[in-house]
């Protein structure tokens, strides 16, 4: 089976999902699509530039009709479009759900939620967290709040006076409960979630898998973009089990597919690398 096969990702912007939803609709009057980077970024926009798409079989701001849909037969609309650069060599059309984004973030947050309910997770977790500086350079590997960023004032007063590594594995305590107000705000923040699928979930399929995200992730950075992985929600032990089909249903998975990967997408400032430990650490002579 050819790797084209085996996986797809889905992009979607403002949260785009084929779970049930009353707001399945689109514009298919004049869309004008700015194509240069965002304004505040110390680059100069582009000029934005008009792009026409109608359809025959809906009016403009009205409702797709659900064969339409992955509530019906799930065909395409017959589409038709006039102002593409003449340099344009294919497209991507966008359906925009207002309420998708706000349920992905929901899954994100109850996904951390389930993950720190167990003291053993919590343990493994604080294992590789690092609760000080002095922590981290012992180490030289983990990761810390400022990673997650939070930095100055606000990362002090935690490491100082809220999370303690003797008390890291209390599902009720700070550090679990910081877990969960942190990916809610990095899921409420996200302006666009993208899932990676495959049709089965051999060791092959989950190689590709994850050559498919390295992708996404190289790609992002050239553009500008930073990725985050969000993943919590794709563990397979039973305090996951009602996220896990939530998110199942949110991207209408076909039957027999896995999510490979949950991931939020855009434009975030610049936070420090990890830790790396030296060669010598790694390498052993024989």
């Amino acid at each position: 089976m050819s790797p084209r096969n085996l996986l797809a990702i889905a992009l979607f912007p403002f949260a785009i999902a084929c779970g049930k939803s009353n707001s399945s609709k689109t514009d298919t009057a004049a869309v004008v699509t700015n194509v240069g980077r965002p304004r505040g970024d110390g680059g100069s926009a582009t000029n934005p530039m008009t792009f026409n798409l109608t359809s025959s079989a809906f009016a403009a701001n009205a409702s797709i009709p659900i064969k339409y849909t992955c509530e019906g037969t799930n065909i395409s609309p017959p589409l038709a479009w006039a102002g593409a650069p003449a340099a344009a060599k294919s497209f991507a059309i966008i359906v925009e759900d207002p309420d998708a984004r706000k349920r992905l973030a929901r899954i994100c947050r109850d996904g951390m939620a389930a993950e720190v309910k167990d003291r053993v997770r919590n343990v493994e977790t604080a294992t590789w967290f690092r609760f000080s500086n002095r922590e981290l350079e012992e180490t030289r590997d983990g990761f810390n709040l400022e990673h997650n960023g939070k930095s100055g004032f606000e990362r002090w007063f935690a490491e100082t006076f809220l999370l303690r590594r003797d008390k890291s594995a209390d599902p009720e305590g700070t550090f679990a409960k910081g877990a969960i107000d942190m990916a809610r705000d990095q899921a409420d923040s996200a302006p666009a979630f993208g899932v990676l699928t495959t049709t089965a979930n051999t060791r092959s399929a989950q190689v590709l898998a994850g050559r498919a995200y390295a992708r996404v992730a190289l790609t992002a950075q050239a553009l500008g973009l930073a990725v985050h992985p969000m993943s919590q929600a794709l563990e397979e032990y039973g305090d996951m089990a009602p996220v896990k089909a939530r998110l199942e249903h949110e991207v209408a998975l076909a039957p027999g597919a896995t999510v490979q990967m949950l991931f939020r997408l855009g434009y975030a400032a610049v936070t420090p690398h990890t830790p790396r430990r030296s060669l010598h650490d790694m390498v052993r002579s024989t």
